[in-house]
């Protein structure tokens, strides 16, 4: 690459920082924590999942007061209902949009569903959906989220 090109990609992104240009969204990276924390909670692997959050976080359940202040009491959460569930459980999330809010922090909209499986992992009936938004930011393992709010949706009618 000559100088001149070296030069005006140094002068770009300066002027990028001096405007507050925000970079695009790691959208990869972040659907691959969602997708980490679907296989952690499928495996029922309380650390692995807890390591998701920062230590700071809060997990929330509008619209009562359900909530979770700090990786401690998400852990205990956790930990008391997971020997509860059943096997064939599965966490299924699908990240919708991703937006930059401030200064790392993303805000991500998603659709979550508890469903029942199969032995062959073919999903058979949705047991609860969420609508979750989320605030997550990068460090150097990854993306910890901050803040969840998980809102319960009706239930589907059964088909008959």
């Amino acid at each position: 690459m000559s100088r001149v090109a070296v030069a005006t990609v140094w002068v770009v992104l300066a002027l990028a920082a001096r405007e507050g240009f925000t970079a695009p969204a790691p959208a990869d990276a972040i659907r691959a924590a969602w997708s980490e924390l679907d296989a952690a909670w499928a495996a029922r692997d309380l650390e692995r999942m807890v390591r998701l959050f920062a230590d700071e976080a809060v997990f929330a359940f509008p619209p009562g007061d359900y909530r979770l202040d700090g990786k401690p009491a998400i852990r205990a959460h956790f930990a008391a209902q997971f020997p509860k569930q059943s096997p064939a459980l599965r966490h299924v999330t699908e990240v919708g949009h991703i937006r930059p809010v401030g200064d790392g922090l993303y805000a991500v909209d998603a659709g979550v569903r508890v469903v029942r499986t199969a032995d062959d992992g073919a999903e058979l009936s949705v047991l609860r959906a969420f609508a979750v938004f989320a605030l997550m930011r990068a460090r150097e393992q990854g993306w910890e989220l901050l803040e969840v709010r998980a809102f319960r949706l009706p239930d589907e009618p059964e088909a008959r």
